[in-house]
């Protein structure tokens, strides 16, 4: 029997081309197969601050600032221009807050810190050369001289829990080498030199998860779930996983050429980067498809993204120092 669309043999109007919902189907069947968009030169950033970092550290939004903590030195820029607008030495941690304002830690205090004007507030606190900050609940996480790791209150400077140490064959070798909280402040993420992730609750410090084999890690924004680079395979994988760290949501391959992947959510938690030395891609992340892929400056050592402005915003710092922001998309 012909089809009534075309009056062709050998199918029925149900699967003729001709339907308009055959061709939407076939569309989008064939954008979800198809490679994702590149750039094929460099994007041209919209601002570049020289030697705002010393090619390593930490760089995140905070309100309307970016930050860029590297070397123990905190540097605030103005997101739309580049400007630096303040520049603070001795900064061992730093940790910023919905409103803006930004938690920081030196060698033996911690305070608020507003952009222009630093105000320190709690001298008492206890804060050692490597630590991590949770602003919200006023916690702070530091690795002890036998690389054991405490937790504080920073308000009263009460030791709320302590792990055992950290085994390593040296002692060069023990201890975190990366210490970070989620957002709700409930879990710490600890990574050793042996690439071992455990994650333990704040309230007593009890290890609710740990694996094996992770280059690197970041939380989603919901503080759920975590986003881990697995270099136990070849090509490595990036897993979203829950908190116990033995169930992912989704994983995909990522090919490495070298080191680990640099891992960071927009604030909803909707988009996740993961870069390496020249080269980004953004992956949906509720499910882990590519949506686009960015050109990075030689040797990124340094990510952060921000919705702004309805805009998506990539900050990167080479290993240079320098630091600048690209607009990737509209979303």
């Amino acid at each position: 029997m012909a089809c009534s669309l075309c009056g062709q043999e050998g199918h029925n109007r149900s699967t003729c081309l001709l339907n308009p919902h055959v061709i939407a189907r076939e569309q989008a069947q064939a954008e979800k197969y198809a490679p994702p968009p590149t750039t094929t030169e460099f994007r041209v950033p919209a601002w570049r601050a020289p030697r705002a970092g010393n090619g390593y550290g930490q760089l995140f939004y905070a309100g309307s600032h970016v930050v860029v903590h590297s070397a123990n030195k905190l540097t605030c820029l103005d997101r739309t221009t580049g400007r630096v607008l303040s520049t603070t030495l001795d900064v061992r941690a730093v940790a910023p807050t919905t409103e803006g304002r930004l938690l920081v830690a030196n060698d033996s205090r911690a305070s608020w810190h507003d952009v222009e004007h630093p105000l320190w507030l709690y001298p008492d606190s206890v804060v050692g050369e490597k630590a991590a900050l949770h602003a919200p609940t006023l916690r702070v996480a530091i690795v002890n001289e036998h690389d054991s790791v405490s937790c504080f209150d920073v308000r009263s400077g009460a030791r709320v829990w302590r792990t055992s140490r950290f085994l390593g064959a040296f002692r060069k070798l023990s201890g975190p080498r990366e210490m970070v909280f989620d957002s709700t402040g409930a879990h710490l993420a600890l990574r050793g030199h042996d690439d071992t992730l455990t994650i333990r609750e704040t309230r007593e410090g009890k290890v609710v998860g740990k694996r094996d084999n992770v280059q690197g890690f970041a939380w989603h924004p919901s503080g759920k779930a975590l986003v881990v680079h697995d270099n136990s395979r070849t090509p490595g994988q990036l897993r979203l996983l829950n908190l116990s760290l033995d169930a992912p949501y989704w994983h995909t391959s990522i090919d490495m050429a070298q080191g680990s992947a640099l891992l960071a959510f927009t604030p909803d938690g909707a988009l996740l980067a993961a870069a390496e030395s020249t080269a980004a891609k953004l992956f949906r992340a509720k499910d882990g498809d590519v949506q686009a892929a960015e050109l990075l400056p030689k040797s990124t050592a340094a990510i952060a993204l921000e919705v702004w402005n309805r805009r998506l915003a990539l900050a990167a710092m080479d290993s240079d120092g320098d630091v600048m922001q690209i607009d990737v998309q509209r979303v």
